[in-house]
């Protein structure tokens, strides 16, 4: 469940919303012309720093279901 929600943030929030339309709103001031907006591999690489995350929430939440 943890992965599809990253892969979700990551494909459609990052890619297609943040790097693709980049609406003002999502903008944070004094960052409007950086390049990290547009640059696809930078938001995976972010994504993936957070995926070790998902083994130790999956892991908690398993042992909590057994328990």
């Amino acid at each position: 469940m943890f992965c599809t929600l990253v892969l979700f943030d990551l494909v459609v929030l990052d890619w297609l919303i943040l790097a693709g339309l980049r609406p003002r709103v999502m903008v944070l001031p004094g960052t409007e012309g950086m390049p990290e907006y547009r640059d696809l591999t930078f938001h995976a690489v972010a994504a993936l720093k957070g995926s070790p995350l998902i083994v130790v929430v999956g892991l908690v939440a398993g042992i909590e279901a057994i328990a």
